[in-house]
């Protein structure tokens, strides 16, 4: 019952008008991350998206996207750059045998 009455509640907010009193309410400069955000949803609305896909390892960008409430569902992929590290190098180690 409740996350139907959400649902209901999202689907009346009026996204565009939202969007521009909250962008307008951000102290300006802006910085980076929170620039990105909202270029990625301004991206998002014009292009007609199906969704927005953010690599983060955080949570962090996904969360500030989050603010600008964008129509469409925010995806997001979560890596942690020491595992990554960790396998670019063990990727090269095994290309580049002593």
């Amino acid at each position: 019952m409740m996350a139907e009455t959400c649902l209901l509640a999202e689907h009346a907010i009026c996204h565009p008008p939202l969007y521009d009193e909250l962008r307008d309410l951000q102290p300006r400069p802006t910085q980076t991350a929170e620039t990105v955000s909202i270029a990625a949803v301004a991206a998002a609305s014009e292009q007609n998206a199906s969704a927005i896909l953010v690599l983060s390892t955080s949570g962090n960008t996904a969360r500030l996207i989050s603010k600008y409430r964008p129509r469409v569902p925010i995806i997001t992929g979560m890596f942690y750059c020491g595992h990554l590290r960790l396998r670019i190098h063990e990727a090269w180690l095994s290309s580049h045998p002593k």
